[in-house]
């Protein structure tokens, strides 16, 4: 039985010997032929032929080093390393030269040859796959997320910007003002929800790299949830992806719970609440079910990974906010652990996630661990050489908040409830501190002015019990005890209200 057309180029991979003759003769012919051969390959393996590939690499050094590309000065450049003969002597050349009597149409020859190594990327791509396919000392989900990676460097290999007119970018621009103006929108990023903080920085934009480091018990991850929560809940919402690597996706949601609620952590873990509570929190349920978030709490989670699953959503539902905890957690692909490796891979993953939030266009928060050096000076205040392992976070991040409680450090503080956020660095605006209102009870961030009280919660009776449904088609369904309390707000310390009557009913919360 014949091999088809399609099994005949499996066997000989994709490539048009004319094509490489005719751009590699055309270059030799003509100095400009090289600056338009240049724009469209992206380099020497471009070429099917090893002794082309040779050839365009001494023309890409001479472009780069001389200026000077003809017949003599690459003959010169393979003599002196020693590939002239590899590649043919100067007869090849010659007859490079040969093949191709003009180089008018020389961007349509680099073409041709810019499409066959695509399709060779392209199926090389598919070999990968094919060997990752049968390959079982991976994880299946990891063999996905490598396949993901795959293909997206075949089509990312042809991504190259162009130089454009200026006038295209200054109509977008102007465009837009005009729209938030008309809108009457003040904030052109992705609104926080803390008042101030938007407008110093006039919100999270896309495509920024937003650091938010702090030391332990500063409220790190809280800040994060309180702007995940502003975001998903506000008049429209914002999809918000969290990638915590810290804690566990019910931890995060009972924090969102609570600062919702307003009710006392510690009194929800220990059961210790009252009726008035119980409806709150399932008032905040409520809220956050059809709240846009969606949580990854994979302890072990790389910079591969992270970037699967991002694609996948923004395909499938898109993403207007990333939120990472924390930086320093994200594993790297280095197995020697030594503290100059860990720093080049600090180094690395911050790259690379300034590049995720550009290719995604979303602004990308990354919470940060800061160095010990904060606790040996007299202000404990963070500053910018404080970011823990590697500089690199401090020049690939856009903007840089640190938090600061002077009532952690100093016990006769007047700062009570309150947090400092020092802006340290903005590359597209002012820097500056900011205070918000911090209550450790419930988790959450507030703006300094806002009244920050839960109202009396009220609902039908039945049976001495109040009833809640709420959720999608109410599928759930909250019973808690109606007894009486000399309390009608939070009662967090209430030693006798220990039985919480809890009846969940099918249904999940989707963040």
């Amino acid at each position: 039985m014949g091999l088809t057309s399609v099994e005949d180029r499996l066997l000989l991979p994709p490539h048009n010997e004319e094509a490489e003759q005719a751009c590699l003769g055309s270059c030799l012919i003509d100095p400009e032929a090289f600056d338009k051969v240049s724009e469209i390959l992206t380099g020497p393996e471009d070429f099917y032929q090893k002794a082309y590939q040779e050839i365009y690499a001494a023309m890409v050094y001479l472009a780069e080093n001389t200026g000077v590309i003809d017949l003599l000065t690459v003959c010169n450049y393979l003599r002196e390393h020693g590939k002239l003969e590899h590649c043919g002597g100067v007869a090849r050349l010659n007859d490079i030269i040969d093949a191709v009597r003009s180089s008018a149409h020389v961007s349509a020859y680099a073409k041709i040859v810019a499409d066959n190594a695509l399709s060779r990327r392209l199926l090389r791509a598919g070999e990968a796959i094919s060997r990752l396919a049968v390959d079982q000392e991976i994880e299946l989900p990891q063999r996905v997320d490598q396949a993901e990676e795959v293909i997206f460097g075949v089509g990312n290999s042809r991504s190259r910007g162009e130089l454009e007119p200026i006038a295209d970018a200054l109509k977008n621009t102007f465009d837009e003002a005009y729209r938030r103006f008309e809108e009457g929108k003040t904030v052109s990023g992705v609104a926080t929800g803390f008042t101030e903080f938007d407008e110093l920085t006039n919100g999270l934009h896309p495509a920024n790299l937003i650091v938010v480091g702090a030391r332990p018990s500063m409220g790190k991850t809280a800040f994060a949830l309180s702007i995940a929560v502003n975001v998903a809940l506000a008049e429209k919402p914002g999809k918000v992806a969290i990638f915590s690597l810290e804690m566990p996706r019910e931890d995060l949601c009972q924090r969102m719970m609570c600062s919702v609620a307003k009710v006392n952590a510690q009194s929800l873990r220990s059961g210790k609440l009252n009726s008035n509570d119980w409806g709150a929190l399932a008032q905040a349920v409520d809220q956050l079910n059809k709240a846009p978030i969606f949580i990854d709490d994979s302890g072990s989670v790389t910079i591969l990974d992270m970037k699967a699953k991002l694609r996948r959503m923004k395909k499938r539902s898109g993403v207007d906010l990333v939120i990472i905890d924390y930086l320093q957690l994200i594993k790297g692909s280095s197995t020697n652990r030594g503290s100059s490796e860990r720093i080049f891979e600090i180094s690395e993953i911050s790259r690379q996630l300034k590049g995720l939030s550009k290719e995604l266009n979303v602004p990308i928060v990354a919470l940060s661990q800061l160095s010990r050096n904060v606790e040996s000076r007299q202000d404990k205040r963070p500053l910018l050489s404080d970011l823990r392992e590697s500089g690199a976070i401090e020049q690939d991040a856009d903007l840089v908040a640190f938090l600061y409680r002077d009532e952690y450090y100093n016990k006769q503080s007047t700062e009570l409830n309150i947090a400092e956020i020092i802006i340290a660095k903005h590359r597209n605006g002012p820097i500056g501190n900011l205070k918000l209102k911090f209550l450790k009870q419930y988790g959450g961030f507030y703006n300094k002015d806002e009244n920050v009280s839960s109202e009396t919660y009220t609902s039908s009776n039945s049976g001495g019990k109040q009833t809640v449904s709420f959720g999608p088609n109410n599928g759930f369904t909250i019973s808690v005890p109606n007894r009486a309390s000399s309390n009608q707000g939070h009662n967090n310390n209430s030693q006798n209200e220990t039985d919480s009557g809890l009846d969940l009913y099918p249904g999940d919360v989707p963040i």
